[in-house]
Formats: structure tokens, sequence, C-alpha cells
């Protein structure tokens, strides 16, 4: 059975399973249709559980609201509410029925704060709609151990499919796919950027680099001896020029780059004084609209733009500026639900708050499709879910049998901030990461 659901302005295809799950600590909820003839209906019971109060839906969003990441934190936060105002106020709630409350806990960036706040929280919290940082997902999940809570995966990597808990961003390629996606499409004839061998990748240890590693392997598994190079770092990491010179002297021709903001800058000025200059393939979780004016020096952001002239993104942010109906949906959202300025609002992380919030739309009305808003109904909704189409122009995105996200992808090219709010222009047409 299908049922297509309006969201976003562009229409959903959920496919809704023959299957249910039996809830625990359930109740029933019922509604009545006003009678339009002598007939009066009742509509069928809706079960509802833990975190469902008054008929509204209670959800959490662990995030840094203080700390050294609280920029990041509080643009997250601002996507999710600017999101489920919109639902609220529009579209009635979910179903046109059920309000969504989300109630924002403070992890500071710390796991132990995190796992502390959930267990304070979890006996009137449906489920985990948002966290940022693989630490924070890792202890949140250490807390819930086997139980059916869905939780929002803090980073896009693909490795987290692996926990039956986490909900990853289906607007978003995964950072495995974003390089794996990049090296064939890079290889393709009449490419939008070539990916000319021998290939080098430098990555951030951990679960993010990791991820990227994993998908550089994938793309490159039969390449010839000598036509790769790997090289990772630690997080802490300031001095590039040894990884680099490993490069260099490769003769690596296409260098991909899977790290933080601060660490592409170096890499960045780095080649320049090496007199290095590989094509460039970042992943957009490497940059930051502010990078050219850091790069640029006294010669500001045209002089650091010359530096990135090389330099091309992947896992790219929709244009902000585009009109496609998710973008214009997305502004018409953000004119009605917050008084700022765009500039003092919209970043990279306020597009993945808001995008978290519109996955876990989704999977909320899938559940309701089946008449169980419980925990083990919203579990088992999300691998029901089909095609979706966010209407950003990356077309239907969905989950694979792992519940990785299949999302087409694109490059982009960094530009002024002036010329678009995410610093970066997508250039050619999307490309397959599968």
């Amino acid at each position: 059975m299908n049922r297509r659901i309006g969201i976003l302005v562009v229409m959903f295809t959920l496919v809704v399973a023959a299957c249910t799950t039996e809830a625990e600590e359930t109740t029933t909820t019922s509604s009545t249709a006003p009678p339009t003839t002598t007939t009066s209906t009742t509509t069928p019971p809706i079960l509802t559980g833990v975190g469902i109060t008054d008929d509204t839906i209670t959800l959490a969003a662990l995030l840094p609201l203080s700390g050294t990441l609280q920029s990041f934190g509080r643009s997250m936060l601002e996507g999710h509410e600017v999101y489920w105002a919109y639902v609220n106020e529009v579209l009635g709630g979910v179903g046109g029925v059920y309000p969504v409350r989300v109630v924002p806990l403070d992890t500071a960036y710390d796991e132990d704060t995190a796992g502390t706040l959930w267990a304070a929280n979890q006996d009137d919290t449906l489920a985990v709609s948002s966290t940022l940082g693989s630490p924070i997902t890792d202890a949140v999940l250490g807390e819930i151990g086997d139980r059916s809570i869905l939780v929002a995966a803090g980073s896009q990597a693909a490795s987290w499919s692996s926990s039956p808990q986490v909900v990853l961003n289906l607007a978003i390629p995964t950072f495995r796919d974003q390089i794996a996606g990049a090296v064939v499409a890079g290889g393709a004839e009449d490419p939008v950027v070539a990916a000319d061998p021998p290939l080098g990748l430098m990555f951030q240890e951990g679960v993010y680099g990791g991820d990227c590693a994993a998908g550089f392997r994938q793309a490159t598994e039969r390449y010839p001896p000598g036509e790769t190079v790997t090289a990772g770092h630690p997080t802490t990491a300031t001095e590039f020029a040894g990884d680099l010179g490993l490069m260099q002297e490769a003769g690596v021709e296409t260098l991909f780059v899977c790290s933080s903001s601060q660490a592409l800058l170096r890499i960045v000025a780095t080649l320049d004084l090496l007199g290095y200059r590989p094509t460039l393939v970042a992943t957009s979780q490497s940059y930051d609209a502010s990078l050219p004016a850091a790069l640029g020096d006294e010669g500001g952001e045209p002089a650091g733009l010359e530096l990135l002239a090389d330099v091309y993104l992947v896992g790219s942010w929709p244009a902000f500026e585009g009109e496609t109906p998710g973008m214009k949906l997305l502004k018409d959202n953000l004119a009605r639900y917050d008084t700022r300025l765009p500039g003092q609002v919209v970043d990279p992380w306020f597009f993945l708050g808001y995008t978290q919030a519109a996955t876990f739309h989704l999977v909320l009305e899938e559940a309701l499709t089946e008449g169980d808003l419980t925990r083990d109904g919203v579990w088992a909704a999300r691998d029901r879910l089909g095609d979706v189409d966010f209407g950003f122009g990356s077309g239907p995105t969905r989950y694979d049998a792992d519940r990785i996200p299949v999302v087409n992808d694109v490059f982009s090219v960094p530009v002024s901030a002036d010329e678009a709010q995410f610093g970066m222009l997508p250039i050619g047409p999307y490309h397959s990461t599968r």
C-alpha cells in the first residue's frame, strides 16, 4: 500500500509494509470525524505511549548550546525550530493532529553530559531527533541499549547504519559516498571535475575521516598499485607539509581531503608554499564560508579565492539563493518564523538541523499510516520509507537495505560569501553516489 504525504511542497511516496510490530507501554487514542450525514464515522485508534501527552509529540535535541561548538549547535536548533513551526502551524502537526515539541538539551559537546541528559529525559521523550558529533551519538546510544528508540546521527557517516537505532539524514550523502561518488564521477567520460590518477586522500582520524577512507578504498579497489596514496592525521594536527610532500613525491594529480575547515585552510596554504597544485576535492564538512578571507590575509577574500581556484567540494549544500521548491519553502518558513535576516541565521548547520527535522517528520508520518506512534511503531516506520524528494534539486533519495541514504551529489566551487550564503556554488549536473 502506498500513501502520498504533502510535505516540503513536493510529494513523498512512502511505502507502507503489510506487517506491524507489537508496541510496548502503549495507550490508545481515537478521534471522531464530524458527521456529514446521519451516520458518524470513527477513525481507527492510534497507538501512543512514551513521549506523547495530550496528543503532543515530544522529541529531544541533544546539541552543544554552550562551549566551543555552541554556534553550530544553536544553528542546528534554529533549523529544527523553524521546520517544526511550519509543521505545527501550517500542517497542523503530524497527520494534521499531533503537534511536535522539541526539547533542547545542552550537551556542551561532552559525552558524559549527553548520557546524563538523556537518562533524565527519556521517560518523557519519544525519540532523539537531533544530535551533533559522533561521540554524543555514541553516548546516547549507550544509555538506550537495545531499546527501540530512534536517534538522529550526529554525523553523516555511513558506519552509523550498523546501529539499528540510528536515523541518518536523508537529504545529504554520507561521507563515504561523497568521496566514492566523486572518484567515480571524476573518472567518467567528460567529467565535471576530473579525478586524474594517481589519487591521494588526506583524512582526519576518527568516524568522520574513517568513513571517507572507506569510500576512497571502495572506489579505487581495482586501481593498480601506486595509483593511490592515503595519509591520516589526528584531529589536533596543524602541520601538513610532510603528508603533502608524500603526495607530491608520489605524483598525486587529484587530492581528496576529509578533515576540518582549519585543517583545509592549512593544507591549501601549504600547497601554495610548496608550489604544488593538484586538483583538490574536499567534503563540504571540510569547508567554511570564512575560508577565503582567512586564506587571503591582507589580500582579503579575492586573494583567498585565487588560492582556492583548484578546490572543489562534494556533499555540497544546495544554493540558498536557488528557486527549487524545497529551498523556496525553507526561505518562506524562515521569513514566517524568524524575524532576523538570513545572514544572521542560515548557515550549513541550520540546513543540517532543518533537514534532520524533515527526515524525522517523514518517519513520524509513516508511523501514523500504520496507526502506531509508539517507540516501536516509529522505529519500524523508518524501514518502510520509500523514495523521498525534498525538492532541493538532487531528485529522489531513499534508504538502502543497510539504512544508508542513497542521495545524488553535485560538485561545488568556493565563492564569495556575498555571492552565495553557504560560500559555495554548485556546478554541473548532479551525479550518483552509487
